[in-house]
């Protein structure tokens, strides 16, 4: 009898649970990313904004989901907010396409914004600014590697350490992605800043948290141009 609950449970559960739905997005604002939440809340999905970075070789819309997903009309549900939304024709990916996995019951909907262009670069490389003894460098290559370099004090003595992962950029937030370290946002701004040569621009990269465990990581970094 036990048996036999168990397994109308577990088939209720597959067929009248909530599907989770992770919504990764890339260049919305707040506001329209809880937009976002609550229609498809409202059309009864559980929604979790996901902490990660859309995929520079992803599309601009993808639907990602595992192939035994117990709920068909989920899919369309989904392609039917994107219509509704006006954005590109979602790709749909299967169960370890481009690395990424769902389990049955989650769905991966990933949204970039179509003002985004993906060809946007940053500096080579930008230093850390009023931040004390935590004086770092973040280095940024076109292929979008990063390494983020700084010095420890140690008894009168100093050496280098050096952190490697890769950065995402928007054309307004840089996410850098160190391994096995939780993600860092900066928020790109524009200044000026007064050199021997004069008056010249500068971008400013202010940290949106500062509570990461790397203290140069909490500073803000700059790169003046002096041309």
């Amino acid at each position: 009898m036990k048996a036999i609950v168990y397994t109308l449970l577990c088939c209720f559960c597959l067929s009248g649970c909530a599907t989770k739905v992770h919504l990764i997005t890339q260049g919305y604002s707040e506001q329209e990313r809880q937009q976002f939440v609550v229609t498809l809340s409202q059309q009864g999905f559980n929604v979790r904004e996901a902490d990660i970075v859309m995929p520079n070789h992803f599309p601009s819309t993808v639907i990602s989901f595992h192939p035994a997903h117990p709920k068909p009309t989920d899919i369309e549900k989904l392609k039917k907010f994107v219509a509704a939304n006006e954005l590109p024709q979602a790709l749909e990916m299967q169960f370890g396409q481009k690395r990424h996995f769902y389990n049955q019951g989650n769905i991966g909907l990933y949204l970039r914004h179509p003002d985004i262009n993906l060809n946007e670069t940053l500096p080579l490389y930008v230093r850390s600014f009023n931040c004390g003894k935590q004086q770092a460098t973040l280095f940024f290559s076109p292929d979008h590697k990063l390494e983020l370099e700084y010095d420890v004090h140690r008894n009168g003595d100093y050496r280098l350490v050096f952190k490697r992962g890769f950065w995402a950029f928007d054309g307004s937030i840089v996410t850098a992605n160190f391994k096995d370290l939780a993600p860092v946002r900066f928020i790109q701004s524009e200044a000026m800043r007064d050199t021997p040569m004069g008056p010249r621009e500068a971008l400013v990269y202010t940290p949106i948290k500062k509570d990461h465990p790397i203290k140069q990581l909490n500073c803000p970094y700059e790169v003046v141009f002096v041309n």
